[in-house]
């Protein structure tokens, strides 16, 4: 996933990460890794 479409979700779902999960067909694992990995890089 790029990291538009992981804001493009997490503007639609808020926190919730199942519902970005779910927006981008990826496991909640790795929407908690990518989030991890923003965190790191911003």
């Amino acid at each position: 996933m790029s990291e538009a479409e992981y804001r493009l979700a997490e503007r639609i779902h808020g926190t919730n990460i199942h519902g970005i999960a779910d927006e981008l067909d990826v496991t909640d694992w790795i929407v908690e890794a990518f989030q991890r990995t923003l965190r790191r890089v911003a």
